[in-house]
């Protein structure tokens, strides 16, 4: 497990710079993985006290990519390396490979366009302007569809823009489209891009000969061009800061840079820590309600996004509990925020956390957010794993108990697949794949298909 230090305490007894060499062993490799013992950093001078050896259960798998002096280091909690810690995962998963061969073609289908074929976008000269910007965006019918997309899959989660606010200049931008700031151009283009992953039927231009999966890198790539602007450097707005968390959503909806998702939001943490998203405003700061909450939000979003990044590189976080400090977003719809921005009026009253609002899943998320924290880098996950009796010793296996006491017999596998068969849930693979497609396109479907 991993021991932080937190930038603002100083360094005690057990950090990981004074533990860090506290074991001499050695990692060793395993059906092309680094295996590395799982160690708790202790000081040294705790040393000389505290020697063990680390146990065959006590291990976990890594992956060190690359050679020499370009490297790539994937932790535990990578996919890949994950389910290999698990003998009969690996098995299991061999075996599904073999019965269903379509799992391969959908993975290809899925992670090859977004990686493999799409490398090129253009250079940062080509769409800085907002005239280029403004050619990128697609035409109405599609935007609709796009834009309606995302705010009904991606930001009931990820509480990046206030809805109200962004459908209202959304119209603005198709009444008067000179007039539209770059800044919401770009917007509009990751949140199409984002979308997209769910509308592979739609083409984007009038002959129906462009589909609209071409198009998602090069909307990416102008709104990450855009966002380098030396204008935009270093992001302290809370407008340039939306915007990178929503150049980081449609990244990770459409598998582009999945390996530095992790370090770039450790960037868009330590940028929105510098403009102080990271405590609550004093009461006489100069920001209104309606902006303290949009803070709120933002803060939330970024920790997530970063949380979730962490686990699917198999890394630690790059922020922990010590090292924030402001109020939950509230659980209120988008209208009760649209009326404070409009007035300044004191905070609108929260619904009860049983109410389902625009900003229910995010506040349900910051409601585990320390546990979840804690569970990175603390010890308390470890001690837990490693009191789980071993499976062979049916004896001190409570489980292996419970199944003695109430199944006397194993049950008859040949009489139950007949009872399946029978009730026509042969074909219930077939429809994940056929019917289903959109489902393996959200992110953890496709995390499991990684494992394939």
């Amino acid at each position: 497990m991993w021991t932080r230090v937190s930038m603002l305490q100083p360094l005690s007894r057990n950090s990981l710079v004074n533990g860090a060499f506290a074991h001499d062993t050695q990692p060793r490799m395993e059906s092309g993985a680094m295996v590395e013992p799982c160690r708790t950093p202790v000081s040294l001078a705790d040393k000389t006290e505290k020697s063990s050896k680390p146990s065959k259960s006590n291990v976990k798998a890594t992956h060190l990519k690359g050679e020499e002096t370009l490297t790539i280091f994937y932790g535990y909690s990578y996919p890949l390396n994950f389910y290999q810690q698990f003998a009969e995962l690996r098995s299991y998963i061999a075996q599904v490979k073999t019965q269903n061969p379509a799992i391969n073609s959908l993975r290809d289908e899925i992670y090859s366009p977004a990686n493999d074929g799409h490398r090129q976008r253009p250079s940062a000269h080509e769409v800085a302007t907002a005239s280029t910007l403004a050619q990128l965006v697609p035409m109405k019918s599609v935007a609709d569809t796009l834009v309606q997309t995302y705010l009904d899959r991606f930001e009931v989660l990820h509480r990046v823009l206030d809805k109200s606010a962004f459908i209202a200049e959304y119209n603005c931008h198709w009444t008067s489209p000179l007039c539209t700031p770059s800044s919401f151009l770009v917007q509009l283009l990751l949140v199409s891009a984002t979308a997209a992953i769910f509308h592979s039927e739609i083409y984007t231009d009038v002959e129906g000969q462009q589909p609209i999966r071409d198009q998602v890198m090069c909307w990416i790539g102008a709104a990450e061009s855009w966002l380098h602007l030396p204008t935009n450097q270093p992001p302290q707005s809370w407008n340039i800061l939306a915007t990178h968390c929503l150049l980081l959503i449609a990244k990770r909806a459409n598998y582009i840079q999945e390996n530095s998702l992790w370090m770039s939001t450790g960037a868009v943490i330590r940028w929105a820590m510098a403009a102080g998203y990271h405590r609550e405003a004093p009461s006489t700061a100069r920001i209104s309600h309606y902006q303290r909450e949009m803070r709120r939000r933002l803060w939330a979003t970024i920790v997530e996004l970063d949380l979730q990044a962490a686990v699917e590189r198999g890394m630690p976080p790059n922020i922990g509990v010590e090292d924030f400090h402001l109020k939950s977003p509230l659980n209120i719809d988008d209208k009760s925020l649209q009326e404070l921005r409009d007035s300044d009026n004191d905070l609108p009253e929260e619904m009860p956390n049983d109410v389902l609002t625009d900003t229910f899943f995010q506040s349900q998320l910051c409601s585990s957010l320390t546990v979840r924290l804690e569970i990175f880098f603390g010890q308390k996950l470890e001690e837990e794993v490693q009191s789980i009796p071993e499976r062979n010793d049916a004896g001190n296996d409570p489980r292996q108990q419970q199944k003695a006491i109430s199944v006397p017999r194993e049950p008859d596998l040949q009489e139950d697949t007949n009872s399946m068969l029978s009730n026509g849930t042969t074909g219930f693979f077939d429809s994940i794949l056929s019917d289903d497609f959109d489902f393996f396109k959200d992110s953890n479907a496709y995390t499991f298909l990684q494992a394939f």
